[in-house]
């Protein structure tokens, strides 16, 4: 009995930390809350803390804040974490902080593949809208006889593995990653997924992704 009991304090507990977190901002992708802060002895440089790992879900923040299934745990000393984050942390010994961490790309890459049954003037008209909307050299068309090519020197497939080429043509966007550059393509691809000319798109860069570092010290 006395388990059970121990059991749901410690749910409790848990429950009533996810409830009063403040998340102070402390940089551009860092913010930190206190779960319990024991404001007797500073952390030192050289004292060692325990890190764990969580990708953040902010429709599942409920059970991030609870802290459970770490993806990563490993001990590092003070020092590395304020090289890590770039911020000298407050941090008290026998405390717990939670650290939101956002991983920002400085660049942004969209494959916009093309299906073979795009006609001239719809091609015309994506180069020339891609052409309005990005400078020259942050695009590139790749055509079919192109890809074939790139996917037998990356992937080791030789010219005549297929009996015809199944590889689709594309034009290729990369450019630094800015509020306004992100807003501008996110607007362009989804009136693009529209066209029926359109095969399919990938991103790699343009999610921002956050994870929690939950600090044990």
């Amino acid at each position: 009995m006395k388990r059970y009991i121990f059991l749901l304090l410690m749910f409790c507990s848990l429950f009533s930390y996810s409830q009063k977190l403040e998340w102070k901002t402390i940089s551009e992708s860092y913010s930190i809350a206190v779960i319990s802060e024991n404001k007797v002895e500073l952390l030192n440089e050289n004292d060692s803390l325990n890190l764990e790992f969580y990708q953040y879900d902010p429709e599942k923040e409920f059970e991030i804040m609870n802290f459970q299934d770490s993806e990563i745990s490993h001990r590092i000393s003070k020092k590395d974490l304020i090289e890590k984050t770039k911020n000298d942390l407050i941090l008290y010994k026998d405390s717990e902080y939670a650290v939101k961490y956002l991983m920002i790309y400085d660049s942004i890459t969209v494959e916009i593949f093309l299906k073979n049954s795009i006609s001239d003037i719809d091609f015309d008209n994506l180069k020339n809208r891609l052409k309005e909307n990005f400078k020259s050299d942050e695009f590139r068309y790749i055509s079919k006889e192109e890809a074939q090519k790139i996917a037998e020197k990356e992937l080791g497939i030789p010219y005549n593995f297929f009996e015809e080429n199944i590889f689709p043509a594309s034009f290729i966007i990369q450019f630094k990653s800015t509020t306004e550059i992100v807003s501008k393509i996110k607007k362009i691809m989804d009136e693009l997924k529209t066209q029926n000319f359109i095969d399919e798109i990938t991103t790699e860069g343009l999610e921002n992704h956050s994870f929690i570092l939950k600090i044990v010290t």
